[in-house]
């Protein structure tokens, strides 16, 4: 008998400059949860970090993902998305460290 030999697996290429906006709503759902692979995956197939005024950041932040918001900040978010609003929404749920990481890489205070 002949080993079995099972048929390989060809993964569709994607087109890494443009994710489009199914990757654009992954980004937001990974962020939301703080799938930090997954926001590193989808941002290094061309997801942009910046979406919808940073709205992945202010997610990530409202969950108190320190992690997901320093591979976006790293990424090219602005600290200050949406007026401050990612350090509002980390006081808001209580998560200090998440405040603190935000002010330290040079978060002003929220919303007038």
């Amino acid at each position: 008998t002949q080993p079995l030999n099972p048929p390989r697996l060809n993964p569709p290429r994607l087109n890494q400059a443009r994710v489009g906006y199914a990757g654009q709503a992954a980004l937001l759902a990974a962020a939301h949860c703080g799938q930090v692979h997954c926001i590193g995956l989808l941002l290094s197939w061309g997801a942009d970090a910046k979406v919808q005024d940073g709205e992945a950041l202010c997610l990530a932040a409202a969950g108190g993902h320190v992690a997901s918001m320093a591979v976006l900040l790293e990424a090219g978010c602005a600290v200050d998305a949406q007026d401050g609003r990612p350090l509002v929404a980390a006081a808001s749920g209580g998560h200090m460290q998440a405040v603190i990481a935000l002010w330290e890489a040079g978060a002003q205070s929220g919303p007038n």
